[in-house]
């Protein structure tokens, strides 16, 4: 049996929800492979003989995974003069745009096979949810969906991309608003 850690800090309960989610995420799909897997959390500190995740660059792990989709150079932060990003095994990223970009920067050490695209965690979990909530058009009022996304100016590095192939359903599905990023906006206040 193979053992996965996930290492917390304590923050607050909307920051431990996502952090849940996409743990609970990243177990669903390992669970659905022929090994089986042990799921263990702490707060900060890693286990010995298991694999190690966390979804903030300055906390001790084996994998890292951003807790958001988009890049902000979160993965080129650097710490004493070091790349923190360097300090880990695998890294688990929300699409292939980025990473090109870490392997195709010198500073960062790792080879394709360390760096996995995992999807964006939190538009999956819309996707999914319009799937097993359906026909939500037959309630009287329909859940509200706001998407703000970080803006487009990279493609695959927004959500701005990765959702927009599903808007035309979503909006059939849910009461679906957009709200560009400021820097995609062309004349709407």
């Amino acid at each position: 049996m193979r053992k996965i850690n996930f290492v917390y800090l304590k923050a607050s309960d909307n920051l431990r929800e996502l952090e849940k989610e996409f743990s609970n995420g990243i177990f669903k799909a390992l669970s659905q492979e022929n090994e089986r897997w042990e799921f263990n959390e702490t707060i900060g500190k890693k286990l010995k003989n298991h694999i190690n995740v966390t979804f903030f660059i300055h906390r001790r792990a084996d994998f890292f995974m951003s807790h958001g989709v988009a890049d902000k150079n979160y993965f080129f932060k650097k710490k004493d003069g070091v790349y923190a990003v360097n300090k880990f095994k695998k890294l688990l990223v929300p699409g292939e745009f980025l990473k090109r970009r870490i392997l195709n920067n010198e500073n960062l050490h790792f080879r394709e096979e360390d760096i996995s695209v995992v999807g964006w965690p939190r538009l999956d979990k819309l996707i999914q949810l319009k799937t097993d909530t359906m026909p939500l058009v037959q309630h009287k009022s329909k859940k509200k969906v706001l998407w703000a996304p970080t803006h487009s100016g990279r493609q695959d590095c927004s959500s701005y991309y990765g959702l927009q192939p599903h808007i035309k359903n979503l909006s059939n599905e849910f009461d679906f608003r957009v709200s560009h990023h400021p820097n995609d906006r062309s004349g709407e206040h």
